[in-house]
């Protein structure tokens, strides 16, 4: 990426740099026609606020930039996988029932169902819950069940994740920084999209790579790296609704720092975990070629790694015109922006 410097929240953050090439997939717009079409059938958006706001998160850009060489079939998929986080994320983030943990819990219940056994459906599940059996049973055909198995529990740790915000929220009590760096893992989703990129090959890393410490190091750079610069573009709207769950927050509690100093170290701290992926991506290299694995497995590593790398690119070029960055909503404690409909009842 070229060294330019970027603004957000009234600062700036200088030099944020993802040594990527820029890739997209020529699909964009069916994927974006097909998440609209997608969330409509499944009840996720009535309001025009509520379309407005998901047409303006372009969540088929997102996708066709980090996975660039996904198929028209793949790439639908998770960009349908994306639209569906995105609201989810806005239910905990701004909707009310965020702020209140057992109330969170208890609306959880439906989706905890769904992961058990997507095919046995209580009679007032939740859209929000069908939509997640649908993404499910979709991801699922044709892959291991080893695989299927560690995508629900991923998910799973992505649902839980905002229970432990609500209670913060309520409280008003912003994590320690060692609190948060694990917790950003699992609440970022990260671990769910990557495994969305061996969906798109058709084929699962296989366990002995995937447990190594070498992989789990390359992955966890790259989970970091989305994770904390999604915090740093979205530092003014977080501040804007008095959310503690952010990098740049963290970090300004923890060193007494100014928010420009913080949003630097955190740029810092971004670009370290990326000079440590590339340099976990050149062990791995040598561990693919060296390690016994059949040039097709090889190859469909590579792909899942290149679309880890496309994710730590396509994210900044994506964040400077979607609403989820631009759009800052000012709303009253107990209140909820307009474009946030009932999709957890």
């Amino acid at each position: 990426m070229t060294e330019t410097e970027q603004k957000s929240h009234g600062s700036t953050f200088p030099q944020l740099k993802a040594p990527f090439p820029s890739r997209i997939s020529p699909h964009a717009a069916q994927a974006e026609a097909g998440v609209l079409a997608w969330a409509r059938r499944f009840g996720l958006m009535t309001s025009e606020a509520a379309v407005r706001r998901f047409e303006g998160i372009h969540s088929g850009d997102l996708a066709a930039r980090t996975y660039s060489t996904a198929g028209p079939a793949e790439l639908q998929l998770v960009t349908d996988w994306l639209g569906w986080m995105f609201l989810f994320d806005d239910q905990g983030d701004e909707g009310e029932r965020g702020r209140d943990p057992r109330k969170w819990a208890t609306l959880m219940a439906p989706f905890h169902a769904v992961l058990a056994d997507t095919h046995v459906m209580a009679q007032r599940t939740p859209s929000l819950a069908l939509a997640l059996a649908d993404l499910l049973n979709r991801s699922e055909e044709g892959m291991p069940q080893s695989w299927c198995a560690r995508l629900r529990r991923h998910v799973r740790t992505y649902i839980d994740s905002y229970e432990d915000e609500a209670a913060n929220r309520a409280q008003q009590t912003p994590p320690t920084l060692a609190q948060y760096i694990p917790h950003r893992r699992a609440s970022g989703a990260m671990y769910i999209v990557y495994d969305l990129a061996e969906s798109v090959v058709h084929a699962e890393v296989p366990l002995e790579l995937y447990q190594s410490r070498e992989y789990q190091d390359l992955l966890v750079a790259a989970i970091d790296a989305v994770c904390w610069q999604n915090d740093i573009a979205s530092t003014r709207k977080e501040e804007a609704r008095g959310d503690v769950h952010n990098l740049v927050i963290v970090l300004r509690a923890a060193i007494k720092c100014s928010l420009q100093e913080a949003v630097e170290r955190a740029v810092d701290m971004t670009n370290v975990r990326m000079a440590g992926y590339v340099e976990s991506r050149r062990l791995m290299d040598h561990l693919l070629a060296a390690g016994g694995f059949s040039p097709g497995c090889q190859e469909e590593v590579r792909c899942c790694l290149g679309s880890y790398e496309d994710w730590m690119r396509g994210h900044i070029e994506w964040w400077s015109y979607t609403a989820r960055y631009t759009d800052i909503v000012h709303t009253e404690p107990g209140t909820a922006p307009e474009y946030i409909e009932p999709l957890l009842t």
